[in-house]
């Protein structure tokens, strides 16, 4: 980027265009409100495509997912990038939007394109988040002397990828090496100031607005407290339509045959913070109903039913949840022919959840 502070004036001066949300099916996520804890922040998380898979399905939701053409080779490595099948869409940053904040995070944006996140001591115009603006000007133009807006704007599909799939887990912004101003011709008029910093590197912006032109260390405190909640989204893309799951590279196989089971890694939690940990695992499990899920985690209580009565419910194996996106190779066990399904299981932050699962049908061997 030759120059990211006027990429992020454009990108600010005009609204999101309504027939990209159309092809996102999806609905902003209201304000929360003020002095509430943050309410579940709408979507989940991320992943790439991987290659010879189209990765369909669901994340932390039950999902049957869904499953590729048959006849295709299994892989013995991980399979190389494929075109994206379907647009991509990047996740926005959050502010946790602590006691006496409300905060707003946008909805996933195309490639190029700015996410963004508010924080603020007032309500949230529900006008602001409706115009679909990088900043708020109505709840800046409302600012009372005390009062505070915080806003990030990062653009996450030009994030240098040495790192992904969190190259900037560790950034903080110091509001002490910002640089102090007045309002400017895309902001509402009004007798504030702004703390800004531009941070070319992690292609992000952040603004501070504060309701007195020279506001007092208390409220500059405060608003440095809220700035330290600020989580930077992942690199990794995300399909604009659809859900995320998991999709095996055949569905039809012997006893003995080589198969893998892929898909996405989801980061996002349901308060819409990220788990950046890389410590959570997907397990992969033979002959489990997907119904029964909750029965596969390690520290679950119940046993799960086996779908095929009379055989056996085998565990797979696990990937690490530290990348875009993950791949377990398995061997079909020694089974009679039948329909089996392979449910993936997350388990992460001390809680599972379903990730997909396909139906494998198993024949004869040749």
């Amino acid at each position: 980027m030759n120059d990211l502070d006027e990429r992020f004036r454009e990108l600010r001066e005009r609204p999101a265009p309504d027939q990209w949300q159309e092809i996102l099916h999806r609905e902003p996520r209201r304000a929360h409100s003020y002095g509430r804890s943050r309410l579940v922040a709408g979507g989940v998380a991320l992943l790439v495509a991987v290659a010879g898979f189209l990765i369909l399905a669901r994340a932390f939701l039950p999902s049957t997912g869904t499953t590729p053409p048959a006849g295709e080779s299994s892989p013995t490595s991980p399979p190389s990038p494929t075109p994206r099948q379907t647009p991509v869409v990047f996740l926005a940053p959050h502010l946790h939007g602590g006691s006496g904040w409300g905060s707003y995070s946008s909805p996933p944006v195309k490639e190029g394109d700015a996410s963004y996140a508010w924080a603020s001591t007032i309500p949230i115009a529900e006008a602001d988040i409706r115009y679909g603006a990088a900043i708020p000007p109505t709840t800046i133009e409302r600012l009372p002397a005390d009062g505070i807006v915080v806003t990030v704007e990062v653009v996450p599909s030009e994030y240098q990828r040495s790192s992904v799939p969190f190259p900037y887990a560790d950034r903080s912004y110091d509001l002490e090496s910002a640089t102090i101003r007045g309002p400017e011709a895309e902001e509402p008029e009004g007798n504030y100031s702004v703390y800004e910093i531009d941070d070319n590197e992690a292609a992000t912006l952040v603004r501070v607005y504060f309701g007195a032109s020279s506001p007092g260390q208390n409220l500059i405190d405060r608003a440095q407290e809220e700035l330290k909640t600020l989580q930077l989204p992942p690199a990794c893309p995300a399909p604009a339509e659809g859900g995320y799951g998991v999709s095996a590279t055949a569905v039809n196989g012997s006893p003995g045959d080589s198969m893998s089971i892929a898909g996405p890694v989801p980061f996002q939690r349901e308060d819409g913070s990220f788990d950046t940990t890389g410590q959570g695992r997907m397990i992969a499990w033979w002959n489990a109903r997907s119904s029964d899920w909750p029965y596969l985690s390690s520290f679950a209580t119940t046993e799960p039913s086996p779908a095929v009565a009379g055989q056996p419910i085998i565990s797979l194996g696990e990937a690490a949840m530290d990348a875009c996106a993950f791949w377990i190779p398995f061997t079909i066990p020694d089974v009679p022919p039948g329909d089996y399904p392979v449910t993936v299981v997350q388990e992460a932050g001390g809680g599972a959840t379903l990730e997909g699962s396909v139906v494998v049908h198993v024949t004869l061997p040749r």
